[in-house]
């Protein structure tokens, strides 16, 4: 029901906040609270969060649907005491990583809970539950908010029309899977590269830092001089990047050892070599390029399509 009554909503964010009150865990830890640190990390991966989250996600759904059709303070109280419960369960479960708690059997008072309420889970747990898949639980329509979450959402198909699986092709790869000399002038050089590019990008990660305390004027000549670092950058590069093997070897090692940073490439696809070795294969019909007067603008920069 749907309250317009300023006063009523009052009253009734009162009533609800009469009725539930904040849990306090009273129990005491008991147990050998001296674990080595690994004995410590087996028993917080045992805590059963997950477990105890979702049973009270249900026990909530349990009482909304109660309280949205009509249910009294008193029908629901049992539900909310034992919600209560959980919620303390969940408290020990994270203290585990610095009291013990032996004296509280979690997984009993869990099993002891959900024979308490054998009735079929709301169906937006069909999103979380690999039971689910299987079709081996039964799901209910509750009235509560989750629910109708989750059936205005079923419409739309998030993944319909996407590829399942992507081929990642690394870019090294594009370049030929073989170098056609192993010298160590080679090597030298691709060590240089990435010595410079660590230098710069650490460099550069200050001047973003400033960026974030700055004001107008001061972001002007930060962004000034982060254009000059990398265009310093890129010529320390440039000039060390002297083959197609030394370029081959610098993207291997960033492809095996920061395989998800794209910046990774930004000194390198400047460079004569890389564009050259670029155009060498069929690229797309355009490209995105520089352009103060360009239709597109991306992070304050504009760009114009060109064939």
């Amino acid at each position: 029901m749907l309250i317009t009554d300023d006063k009523l909503l009052v009253e009734a964010a009162e009533k609800r906040d009469d009725l539930f009150k904040v849990p306090v865990c009273s129990i005491l830890s008991g147990g050998n609270a001296n674990d080595a640190l690994s004995e410590l990390d087996h028993k917080t991966s045992e805590n059963k969060i997950g477990e105890i989250v979702n049973l009270s996600q249900k026990l909530n759904s349990l009482i909304w649907d109660k309280l949205n059709n009509g249910a009294s303070t008193a029908d629901i109280l049992p539900i909310y005491e034992d919600v209560c419960k959980l919620a303390v369960l969940s408290g020990l479960g994270i203290d585990k990583a610095k009291r013990a708690y032996d004296n509280v059997n979690v997984g009993a008072e869990l099993t002891a809970l959900r024979k308490k309420y054998y009735a079929p889970a709301p169906v937006f747990f069909q999103e979380i539950d690999e039971a689910y898949r299987n079709r081996e639980k039964q799901y209910a329509f509750y009235n509560t908010a989750m629910d109708y979450i989750f059936e205005a959402v079923k419409a739309f198909h998030f993944r319909k029309g996407k590829a399942k699986v992507k081929d990642y092709e690394p870019i090294s790869r594009i370049f030929g899977n073989r170098t056609t000399s192993d010298n160590a002038t080679d090597y030298r050089h691709r060590d240089k590269i990435i010595e410079i590019c660590d230098e710069y990008k650490t460099r550069l990660g200050r001047l973003y830092m400033a960026l974030r305390s700055s004001d107008e004027k001061e972001r002007e000549v930060i962004y000034e001089r982060i254009q000059d670092e990398k265009a310093e950058r890129d010529r320390k590069v440039s000039r060390w990047l002297t083959s197609k093997n030394v370029m081959i070897f610098v993207i291997r090692h960033y492809e095996k050892n920061s395989p998800s940073d794209w910046r990774i490439y930004a000194p390198l696809i400047n460079t004569p070599l890389f564009q050259k070795e670029m155009f060498a294969y069929p690229m797309p019909e355009f490209f995105i390029v520089d352009d103060p007067d360009g239709q597109y603008c991306l992070y304050g920069r504009n760009f114009t399509k060109t064939m």
